[in-house]
């Protein structure tokens, strides 16, 4: 219980967003605050906790009540378009598993191409090895918390892939089991059996999820110059610089979009339409149940980067996740 002043009182609790049903609820428990009556000499009276809630007055902000630190504060939205030279990781930015360093997974800047932030694949996907455990090597991707129902998380993406599988993308993930992923992998071509850029979309989790959906790219995304044929093949690969953009529509689905790099922020970057790949249902990351350590059962919006291969990609991508309401 949380006493402010003589009459206002509030109390804390855990929550979800999903109603009754617990089918849909990717940000799993939640800290909530609801207002509390006590009258003398009864029982307190606790307000009942809904969607949109009324209680007593808020102090209004000053200098006095606005907690200083790194990173933006949670009502805020994200515009990342640039990571500087000689800085970190934004302090809200997250792991699965806990990075391995000594293979410099993960290089803010790096000088051959400033400004972005450069990730080197690791053998395993997100599955890993089976679900559960991924062994010491570790995995190549970086998250950041689900914190609104509505939102618009996009990556610009820069990828030039060489092995066979090779994959990079995006995922809306709750654990190795349960995650909805959108990757840009290299498989061979149905008409040339050459490898070329694919879009694939996979679902894992212990509910049903959507089949699989794999999409060749088209060819001016990714390829260069002419041929007489009118095929290109892998020798005409030119890189990716792709947007890959994961938007809650509803507070049950999410939308799952992708495009050619999209210039500048706000809303000059979103009247840019991209190609929407597929709308997914987000029961199959509303799982599971803990008590107040439900940090981990949180659902992660991240950057991943994998390759069965031994060789040394770059991928960098900006992050503007727009905020729409809590």
């Amino acid at each position: 219980m949380l006493i402010r002043g003589l009459r206002s009182r509030w109390a804390v609790a855990l929550s979800t967003r999903s109603g009754p049903e617990y089918k849909n609820f990717p940000m799993g428990r939640e800290t909530i605050m609801t207002p509390v009556s006590w009258p003398e000499g009864q029982f307190p009276v606790f307000s009942p906790v809904n969607g949109k809630m009324s209680g007593w007055p808020m102090p209004s902000p000053s200098s006095s009540t606005i907690i200083k630190g790194n990173g933006p504060l949670i009502s805020q939205g994200d515009s990342i378009s640039t990571f500087s030279p000689n800085s970190s990781l934004p302090a809200h930015f997250t792991y699965w598993r806990y990075p391995n360093h000594t293979t410099s997974g993960f290089i803010v800047s790096p000088p051959e191409n400033p400004g972005t932030l450069k990730l080197t694949p690791s053998k395993l996907n997100l599955t890993a090895l089976n679900g559960n455990y991924a062994g010491p090597s570790g995995q190549s991707f970086i998250s950041r918390r689900q914190q609104d129902t509505l939102f618009t998380y996009s990556v610009d993406l820069d990828f030039s892939p060489t092995k066979l599988e090779s994959e990079a993308g995006v995922t809306a993930f709750l654990t190795q089991n349960h995650h909805l992923t959108m990757g840009i992998v290299l498989l061979p071509s149905p008409h040339t059996n050459e490898l070329v850029p694919h879009v694939r979309f996979r679902g894992e989790s212990y509910v049903p999820v959507p089949r699989p959906v794999v999409e060749e790219l088209p060819r001016e995304w990714w390829a260069a110059g002419n041929r007489s044929d009118g095929e290109y093949g892998i020798e005409e690969f030119k890189g990716l610089s792709l947007t890959l953009e994961i938007k809650a529509t509803n507070a049950t689905h999410y939308v799952f979009s992708l495009g050619p790099k999209r210039e500048g922020d706000g809303k000059m970057r979103q009247q840019k339409p991209l190609k929407v790949l597929i709308e997914a249902s987000n029961e199959p990351v509303s799982w599971g149940f803990t008590g107040m350590s439900s940090l981990l059962r949180i659902s992660f919006f991240f950057l991943f980067f994998h390759s069965l291969g031994v060789q040394f990609l770059f991928m960098s991508f900006c992050l503007h996740r727009h905020h729409h309401r809590p």
